[in-house]
C-alpha cells in the first residue's frame, strides 16, 4: 500500500510543478474522462442484483480492492492537479490586485508629494521656516518610498531639500575659516553702525549720504533701515534680510541679491541692470518702472511682484515661480523664461514687448502667436542695450 501512495506524491507533485495550466486541464478532462469509463463499463458488465449478496464480495474481494485503489490514485491526482490550478489563479489575482493597489498608492503618494513641495514653498514665503521643516521631512521620506529609476516625484523631494535648505539653514560653513572674513566683518560692522547712527541724526533733523558701495553685507538683516540715501552698487546683498522695506530710486548696479528676502520691498523707479537676484523671495515685491536689464532672476520667487512697465530686456526668469506676477507693459525683449513656473499666456499678454524672447512654455507661446502676434514683432526704433 505505501508504493502507490509513494507512486501517488511524486507524480502529482510533478505535476504540480512542471506542467503548464493549459496541459493540467488536459489532464484533468484526461482523470475524469478515465474515471467514467471505468465506472461506466462496471454499470454495464456486473449484474447488479448480485452486488448485493454476500458471495458477489467474498469471490471478487482481490478484485474490488485493486479497483477501489486505482479510483483513490486517479481521484487524488485530479484533485492535486485542480488543487494546483486553482492555487495558481487565486496567486494570479491576488498579485494584480496588490500591483494595481500598489499602483493607486503610489499615484496618491506622488500627488501628495506635489502638494507637500507646494506647500513648503508656500510657508518658505511666509518665512514659516518650522513648518517648511516639518514638511521637508514629509517630502523627504515620501521621495524615499517612491524612489524607482527615473522617478519624478523623488528627483522633485531632493530639489526642494537642496533649494530650500538654504532658506532653513543659512549659515555658510565654507566661509568660517576665511581669512577676509574678520576684514569684512569689520567693513560690515561699520556700515550696519552707520546705518543705526543715521536713524539717530534724522530723528535729530541731519542728513548724510551713506557709501556702501562694494562692500560684503551678506545675510545682513537691514529690515527697518531707510536706505534711500545709500549707496549700495556692487555691494553683495546676498541673503539680505529686508521685508516691506521701501528701495525706490536707489541705484543698485550689479548688486548681488541672491537669496536675498525681499518680499514686499518696493524697488519702483531703481536701477538694478545687471543685478544678480537668483533665489531671492520677492513675493510682492514692487519692481514698477525698474531697470533690470540683464538682470538674473533665476530662481527666484516672484509670486504677485509688479513689473509694470519694467525694462527686462536679456533678463533671466530661469526656474523663477512667477505666479500671478504683473507683466503690463514690461519690456521682455530677449528675456529667458526656461523652467519658469505658473507663467501664463495672459500675463505676457499685457506685455510691451516679447521680441526674442526665449524659452516660453509651449503652449503659451503657441497662444501669444495666435492671439497677439504684434508682440513678438521688432519695436522700431529702440535701443535693445536700454531695454
Amino acid at each position: 500500500m505505501k508504493m502507490p501512495y509513494r507512486a501517488y506524491e511524486i507524480l502529482s507533485g510533478m505535476l504540480a510543478k512542471i506542467t503548464p495550466s493549459r496541459i493540467r486541464v488536459f489532464s484533468a478532462w484526461v482523470f475524469i474522462t478515465v474515471l467514467a469509463s471505468v465506472l461506466l463499463h462496471i454499470i454495464l458488465h456486473i449484474n447488479l442484483p448480485l452486488v448485493f449478496t454476500v458471495g458477489f464480495w467474498e469471490k471478487n474481494s482481490e478484485w474490488l480492492r485493486n479497483i477501489s485503489l486505482i479510483f483513490a490514485v486517479f481521484i487524488g491526482i485530479f484533485l492535486a492537479v485542480w488543487r494546483n490550478i486553482v492555487s495558481n489563479i487565486a496567486s494570479q489575482a491576488h498579485a494584480e490586485n496588490a500591483r494595481i493597489n500598489n499602483k493607486n498608492i503610489s499615484i496618491s503618494l506622488r500627488i501628495h508629494s506635489t502638494n507637500l513641495y507646494l506647500d513648503c514653498m508656500k510657508n518658505l514665503a511666509k518665512h514659516e521656516s518650522e513648518k517648511s521643516i516639518v514638511i521637508l521631512h514629509s517630502i523627504i521620506v515620501l521621495g524615499r518610498f517612491l524612489q524607482e529609476p527615473k522617478n519624478e516625484e523623488y528627483e522633485l523631494a531632493i530639489l526642494a531639500l537642496t533649494r530650500f535648505l538654504r532658506e532653513i539653514v543659512p549659515y555658510d560653513m565654507g566661509n568660517a575659516d576665511n581669512p577676509l572674513a574678520a576684514k569684512n566683518k569689520v567693513a560690515r560692522d561699520a556700515a550696519l553702525s552707520a546705518l543705526k547712527k543715521r536713524k539717530t541724526d534724522e530723528a535729530a533733523g541731519e542728513d548724510a549720504r551713506i557709501d556702501l558701495s562694494n562692500l560684503n553685507l551678506e545675510e545682513a538683516d537691514l529690515s527697518g533701515f531707510d536706505l534711500q540715501s545709500v549707496t549700495l552698487d556692487g555691494s553683495n546683498l546676498a541673503g539680505i534680510k529686508l521685508d516691506s522695506g521701501d528701495l525706490g530710486m536707489l541705484s543698485l548696479v550689479g548688486v548681488n541679491l541672491g537669496e536675498a528676502r525681499l518680499s514686499g520691498v518696493s524697488f519702483e523707479n531703481s536701477n538694478l541692470y545687471n543685478a544678480n537676484i537668483a533665489g531671492a523671495r520677492m513675493n510682492g515685491a514692487n519692481l514698477k518702472n525698474a531697470d533690470l536689464g540683464r538682470a538674473n532672476l533665476g530662481a527666484a520667487y516672484l509670486m504677485e511682484s509688479n513689473f509694470q512697465g519694467t525694462k527686462l530686456g536679456n533678463a533671466s526668469f530661469r526656474g523663477a515661480v512667477v505666479t500671478n506676477a504683473d507683466f503690463e507693459g514690461a519690456w521682455l525683449s530677449d528675456a529667458n523664461f526656461e523652467g519658469a513656473i505658473g507663467l501664463t499666456a495672459k500675463q505676457l499678454s499685457k506685455a510691451e514687448t516679447l521680441y526674442g524672447v526665449e524659452s516660453l512654455p509651449a503652449h503659451v507661446g503657441t497662444e501669444l502667436r495666435k492671439e497677439h502676434p504684434e508682440l513678438f514683432e521688432e519695436p522700431g526704433g529702440l535701443d535693445f542695450e536700454e531695454i
